[in-house]
Parts: structure tokens; C-alpha cells; sequence
């Protein structure tokens, strides 16, 4: 088969492809990361290059010197039928700035660390063991496992790695017979995983020393919790001995490239030959880069990490683990394993310690992942008497409501909208996006906040929510989600296609571009909201429950740890309840995956969770599709559950169906 040259500029970096292999392929052979948020099926328009036909000169410069301009192309549905020079600069830049570290106020509320049970995952203490004798010839490993044991008496089962077995009797002997054991907690044993000498007299200081629990003291070891979400990654690295958090990093996760949402990435890796393989190492390449930032910035190597306690959703950890995904998106939307055992690290693909013991949250089904148990976790919801509700607000919209004696949980699929993929000026929550919208109809001016106070680029999730809001208070969306072309604002304009109301005019601000909301848009946005409402409704219907009897309403996730409550309740995506009755969980699945890390309480808790808690599914289900519909009005068909915006309604916007 031929094949041709594709130079991509700038940079001149030149692949040879075989004839009709896809530009976008190409791209990624040559190193070159192009933005394509849909995984390639042509919709995004975010790999938009300008190709033309030839090859570069010599200096990098267009061969023949007086050709065109080129065409726009998709590079996710152009093959290559010749030599090419492409111009990537657009796409490139985009997906730069996609995959910069996410804002500051993401790693917030994850430094706390809670305090484990003398069980962590992985520890270390220090022994000194006696010395063979005539009297006392017992083998090397014989003499390890009795010392272990005399400080902790109640392990019912204890192993060892080959690789530690292979050297022990030289480190046995060359440490003086002291040594730090650090011993993994597995399901139903412990297991040695490292044996370094001890500094001298150490053993003797552990002997006296004892925890509030009573068990001894723990040598330092260090561990990281690791959220692996469909959008962001967050690492946490932490001190487990003395439940000290040494650093957060977060970062946007590679795969993006690959589709926004799970199911875009699924289809991705049973439609290309590699596709699986290409999604593992690029959530392994994001993940790696935030354990060697984190662990440099703490002045320590990845090496030096032991343990990894990993929370993400069913899909991610599949991938994660190379575990083909398909069977998820495909009724009955069976997982491929719900608990899964203790792994290491090198098996894994962490770059830590190689023998590093990784503790992966079990899933509950398909669409409810070990994210979603960890955050269970994190709330306390199975500890406590109240009737409590936990929502993770992303693409997808996972729900658990129940308390300590029973958990029932839901999925929604509310689609990536409020992570602003497909709005017109929608963007990621990182530096130059718009996060905080408000019309002040009087003065028919926006104020607005940027990430960052830089120039604004796009319009993040928080503040499309909040712009939906602001305009249906307002009266320039009326409860259909219309825009009325009759009120009085130079903002509201028609657009090429349908109209359009500018948040932010080109120009101000340094803006390159008019960031305007499109009719389309409203209507995406109101069909997400609808879905997470619908959820959360059929979700309590089912158990029997309303919204006013829930006692703690916890709102998780990224985007929901910046979610603006009123303009939420104004719009019908969450219901009208007391704001003491809801409380900000953050990243609930980072804070599950570190008391895991801690305490072997949590593990267990955990895999009771995932094992207990009742799943229903949503889809083909005709109430659900009944209050769906029913939720696709501001902020729904029923009034009387948003009182306060039925006021509204009756004291002017009354634009009402």
C-alpha cells in the first residue's frame, strides 16, 4: 500500500502514514495532540486543521512558495490520499489549554487527611529479630514472620513477595538482624513487600512507643489516594504513619482527547485496532505526571511511594486496568467486575514502588462506580440515622440516597453540557473560562468572573448554570426555555442560525471573540438539568421518599463543589430544600480513596457498600421518561415544587406556559 508525508506546523514534525490511515491518527504518530472532545466521531469540530496538498521546504517553509491558504478540515475524518502540510496551531493550542492543571479552588478541601486505625493499607514497622543459634534454627523467614507477629498478635495470615524473600537473608544479616517490614494489608491476609535495614536503636523506640489504639508505632511510609475521574485526575500524597497530607496535584485526564464521555472513549476503544491500549496509557501518562509532580514537590521520589488506594468510575477503572469496557454501554450494562483484589503497582502501571499495594474501590454496576462507594465513605452516609442524599454532579449524574440501614442509588446520564462541551463558547473549567455569570436586566449589563482574571475565552459549566439562571429571572428566557425576542436588550440578537444572547461582546476584556448563548445551547442545558432533576425525583419515588423528608442533601464533584445553590433550585436542576440542609462534599471520591489509604475500617466499609447497596436502573423505566419531560421546563411543568420561583413567576416573569 502507498504511503505519504504529513508535515504537521509548526514545528515541522513529519510522519509517513499508509494511504487513507485518518489525519488525526497521523497527528498522534508524529507526537502532534490534537482537542477532539467527541473521540473522533466528527461533531466537535475541535480538530478543525488547515491542510493543503505537497510537501514543506527544506527550512520547514511551503514547498513552491505561492500556494493557498488550504482547507478546513476535521483531521478526525479526513484519510490522507497524498502528501500533506497541516497547520495545527488551532487544535493544538485548544487542547494546551484543555489540559493545563485545573484551577486552584479544584485541589481545595483535599488536604485534610483522616485519621486511620492503626490499619492503613500499607505500613511499616521496625524489628529486631534475634540471631539463629543452635538453640533457635529457625529459617530466616520463620524468625521474620514471629517477629512481625509479636507486634501485631491478631494478623490471621501473613505472606511474603518472592523479589523481598530473594535478598532478605543478605539485608538480615547486614542490617544487624533490625530491620522496617513494610507489610501490605491484603482482603484476607498481609503480605511483606519490602524489608530495608533500620537506623539504629529504632526498634527499641517503636517497643515503647504506642498509639492511642494501643498498636505500636509506624515507621513513615508514604501512600497516594488517587480519584480518576472521566474528566480530571487528582492525586493526593500522603504521610500515612501520621496522617499528614504532603501535597494535591490535579490535572485534566489525557483521555479527553479520546471523547468527553465515558461512552464516546468505550466506542473509541472497540472501533480502532489499539484503542483500549491507547486509553490505559494515556490515563496512566496523566496519572504518572501528577505522582512525579506531587512526590517532587514534597522532595521525595515516586519510588518512595508504598500504597495507591484508587476511587474512579466503573469505565475508568477498566481502563485503567486494560479491562475491555464494551459490555457497559450495552444493555443490561453489566461491569466487568464489581470487586477486584489487591494489585501491585507494577502490575498496574504506577510509577511508585513497583511492589506499591493499589486498592481499587469495587463498583456497584455499570454507571455506579467505586467513585461513587468512596463517596459514600467520605459523607459517612452509612454511619448515620438521617436520610441522607449524596449527588455527584459530571457527565454522568450518580445518585445515593439511604442512610446506615439502607443505600439505594441511581445514574443519570446527564451528559457533558455543564462541562461546556457542545455550547458555542463552552469550555473546561481552567484558566480564561467564565465562572460566574450575572444579568443585571436594569442597567442590561453582565458582570462576570474569569478563572484565573484573565482574558475571558469561553464560558465554564458554573457559569452557563448561573447565565441560564440570571436570563430566566430576568424574562429573557420564558419557562420553555425561549428566548423573548420582544424584551428590551441590545444583548439579545439573531444570530446566522437561531438567536443569541451575548455574555461577553468581542473586544472587552481583551475577549477575541463574542461569547454568546445560542437558543441550541439553552435547549442542551436544559436537557442535562432535566436529567439530573428526573433522577434525583424517580430516585426518591422509588424509595418511597420526597425531597422535603431528606435530612442532608450532599453535593459532590467538581462541578458541583462550585455550583451556585439558588440559580441550581431557580433553573429545577436540583429541588428547592433549606440551604442548612446541604453541604459541599468536594472531591467525596479523592476523600473516599484517602480513608481507604488509612484505615482498614474504611475498606471494609467500602466493599459493604458496593455490596449491599441496591441499584436501579433508569433507562426503559416510563416514569422516569414522565418526569424527564416533565423536568424540561424552568424550572419544571409543577410549580409548586420550586415556590420560591413561582413567586418570581407571579411578581413578573410570568412567561409561563
Amino acid at each position: 500500500m502507498a504511503q505519504y508525508r504529513v508535515t504537521f506546523e509548526p514545528g515541522h514534525r513529519t510522519v509517513a502514514v499508509e494511504a487513507g490511515t485518518a489525519l488525526s491518527d497521523a497527528a498522534a504518530a508524529a507526537g502532534v495532540r490534537l482537542s477532539m472532545s467527541c473521540g473522533g466521531q466528527g461533531v466537535c469540530g475541535q480538530c478543525a486543521v488547515l491542510a493543503q496538498p505537497g510537501e514543506p521546504g527544506e527550512d520547514g517553509s511551503e514547498a513552491g512558495g505561492n500556494r493557498g491558504r488550504g482547507a478546513w478540515i476535521l483531521a478526525c475524518q479526513t484519510p490522507v490520499t497524498g502528501d500533506l502540510v497541516v497547520d495545527v496551531a488551532r487544535s493544538e493550542g485548544l487542547a494546551a489549554r484543555l489540559e493545563e492543571a485545573v484551577s486552584d479552588a479544584d485541589a481545595r478541601l483535599l488536604e485534610q487527611v483522616p485519621r486511620g486505625d492503626g490499619r492503613p493499607l500499607v505500613r511499616t514497622v521496625t524489628v529486631r529479630l534475634s540471631p539463629p543459634s543452635v538453640h533457635d534454627n529457625a529459617s530466616d523467614l520463620s524468625r521474620m514472620y514471629r517477629a512481625v507477629r509479636q507486634l501485631e498478635p491478631d494478623l490471621k495470615s501473613l505472606a511474603i513477595d518472592l523479589k523481598v524473600l530473594q535478598v532478605l537473608p543478605r539485608v538480615l544479616r547486614r542490617s544487624d538482624w533490625e530491620v522496617n517490614v513494610t507489610v501490605a494489608d491484603l482482603t484476607d491476609t498481609a503480605r511483606i513487600i519490602a524489608v530495608t535495614p533500620a537506623r539504629p536503636g529504632t526498634s527499641h523506640q517503636a517497643a515503647r512507643s504506642k498509639t492511642a489504639a494501643g498498636r505500636h508505632a509506624l515507621t513513615t511510609v508514604h501512600g497516594v489516594a488517587i480519584d480518576v475521574g472521566t474528566s480530571t485526575v487528582a492525586v493526593q500524597l500522603v504521610d500515612v504513619a501520621h496522617a499528614i497530607s504532603l501535597g494535591v496535584a490535579v490535572g485534566r485526564n489525557a483521555q479527553a482527547r479520546y471523547g468527553e464521555d465515558v461512552i464516546s472513549r468505550i466506542i473509541y476503544s472497540e472501533e480502532h485496532p489499539n484503542g483500549l491500549e491507547e486509553l490505559r496509557a494515556a490515563v496512566l501518562e496523566t496519572i504518572n505526571g501528577l505522582l512525579d509532580q506531587v512526590t517532587r514537590t514534597a522532595g521525595l521520589q515516586p519510588h518512595d511511594v508504598m500504597a495507591a488506594s484508587v476511587a474512579g468510575n466503573t469505565t475508568m477503572t477498566s481502563m485503567l486496568l486494560g479491562i475491555e469496557p464494551g459490555a457497559i454501554r450495552r444493555a443490561p450494562h453489566i461491569p466487568p467486575a464489581r470487586d477486584l483484589p489487591v494489585f501491585t503497582a507494577a502490575e498496574v502501571g504506577l510509577r511508585i514502588h513497583p511492589e506499591a499495594a493499589v486498592f481499587l474501590h469495587p463498583a456497584v454496576s455499570g454507571f455506579v462506580g467505586g467513585d461513587i462507594t468512596a463517596g459514600v465513605v467520605a459523607t459517612g452516609i452509612d454511619q448515620t440515622e438521617q436520610l441522607c442524599l449524596l449527588i455527584d454532579v459530571g457527565t454522568n449524574g450518580e445518585i445515593v440516597v439511604g442512610n446506615s440501614e439502607w443505600l439505594t442509588c441511581c445514574s443519570c446520564s446527564a451528559g457533558p453540557a455543564f462541562e461546556g462541551v457542545g455550547i458555542e463558547a463552552g469550555m473546561h473549567a481552567v484558566r480564561g473560562a467564565v465562572e460566574h455569570v450575572r444579568y443585571d436586566a436594569a442597567k442590561d449589563a453582565v458582570e462576570y468572573e474569569v478563572i484565573g482574571k484573565t482574558v475571558p475565552l469561553g464560558i465554564c459549566g458554573t457559569g452557563l448554570l448561573e447565565a441560564l439562571a440570571s436570563l430566566f429571572r430576568a424574562g429573557v428566557l420564558d419557562r420553555n426555555g425561549q428566548f423573548n425576542e420582544h424584551f428590551p436588550t441590545g444583548r439579545l440578537r439573531r444570530g446566522e442560525y437561531q438567536l443569541e444572547f451575548v455574555i461577553v461582546p468581542k473586544g472587552e476584556n481583551g475577549a477575541e471573540k463574542d461569547l454568546v448563548l445560542t437558543q441550541a445551547d439553552v435547549e442542551h442545558l436544559i436537557r442535562s438539568k432535566a436529567a439530573v432533576h428526573a433522577g434525583i425525583t424517580f430516585l426518591l419515588q422509588a424509595v418511597g421518599l420526597r425531597a422535603e423528608q431528606i435530612e442532608k442533601f450532599y453535593i459532590a464533584g467538581a462541578f458541583g463543589t462550585h455550583l451556585d445553590l439558588p440559580s441550581a433550585m431557580a433553573i429545577g436542576m436540583v429541588p428547592e430544600v433549606p440551604a442548612s440542609r446541604i453541604e459541599y462534599a468536594g472531591n467525596s471520591s479523592l476523600g473516599g480513596a484517602c480513608a481507604s489509604l488509612m484505615a482498614r475500617a474504611a475498606r471494609d466499609r467500602v466493599r459493604h457498600i458496593a455490596r449491599s447497596m441496591t441499584y436501579v436502573e433508569l433507562s426503559g423505566e416510563p416514569s422516569f421518561m414522565e418526569e424527564y419531560v416533565a423536568s424540561m421546563f424552568l424550572p419544571h411543568t409543577d410549580l409548586s415544587r420550586f415556590p420560591s420561583v413561582a413567586r418570581l413567576a407571579g411578581a413578573g416573569n410570568s412567561n409561563s406556559k
